[in-house]
């Protein structure tokens, strides 16, 4: 396991999303994935695919939502269903449609998720806010409500 300190994982040397043979079958046998492998290395990602491919059930699984029937994923080193918690400190998860604090403005939720994360200080919070809306080009919309966004927003 990779040292920790003060509850944050260390970061590794290139942050990556790696699957190997992950399947994922829900009750009544419905196979939603079957032997993905793939590596994802720095940056922005997107899942592309048609209804049903398996997008959703795989970002449910790399995020530790769900336990996949059979292989691994590694989150930046950490194994998604043996370290969870390394994993959720490394990052969050928003689905297009998740149906809750449509009436929080992006900068409102996004310190209300730094306090569940324990960050403490205001001023820490302002900083990794103004940063994560900066990396997506929403520092301007900070102050509209979620629930105005359009879908790629």
């Amino acid at each position: 396991m990779n040292p920790v300190t003060n509850n944050t994982p260390a970061p590794s040397r290139e942050m990556s999303i790696v699957t190997e043979g992950v399947r994922h079958v829900y009750r009544g046998n419905t196979v939603a994935l079957d032997g993905v492998d793939l590596k994802i290395g720095t940056g922005l990602f997107g899942l592309l695919g048609p209804n049903g491919a398996g997008k959703s059930t795989l970002m449910r699984i790399i995020c530790t939502l769900l336990v996949p029937t059979a292989g691994r994923v590694l989150v930046g080193g950490f194994d998604t269903v043996k370290e969870r918690r390394a994993v959720r400190r490394l990052f969050g998860y928003l689905p297009q449609e998740f149906g809750m604090y449509e009436n929080m403005t992006a900068y409102a939720y996004l310190d209300y998720l730094d306090v569940l994360k324990g960050i403490t200080k205001p001023v820490e919070r302002s900083k990794r806010i103004r940063e994560v809306l900066d990396s997506v080009h929403m520092w301007d919309q900070r102050k509209k409500k979620i629930g105005a966004y359009s879908g790629g927003m």
